[in-house]
């Protein structure tokens, strides 16, 4: 019985995954990265904004365990007028 529940456990523990750990070049990397391959883009609209920040919460985050749901959302749905004012902050 013994054998069994210790053996379960290596099992279990085994499964358990530790949530990537991101460092601050890491996350300097990607943007970068990110800012290279979109900058032939001649015109920031909304659609391809709200595209860059999904982007950027899937490489940030690939195994989904860094960000919670509740972080994402309000990011990545962004109103109009946010959006507009993102878009131009970035020009």
């Amino acid at each position: 019985m013994i054998r069994f529940l210790l053996s379960a456990l290596f099992f279990l523990s085994a499964l358990a995954k530790e949530p990537p750990k991101l460092k601050s070049h890491d996350v300097t990397y990607r943007i970068e990265e990110m800012l290279r391959t979109h900058a032939y883009v001649q015109e920031m609209d909304n659609q391809i904004l709200e595209r860059t920040l999904s982007h950027f919460v899937e490489e940030m985050d690939r195994t989904k365990s860094y960000f919670l749901d509740q972080e994402i959302t309000p990011l990545i749905k962004l109103p109009e007028k946010e959006l507009v004012t993102l878009r131009n902050a970035v020009k």
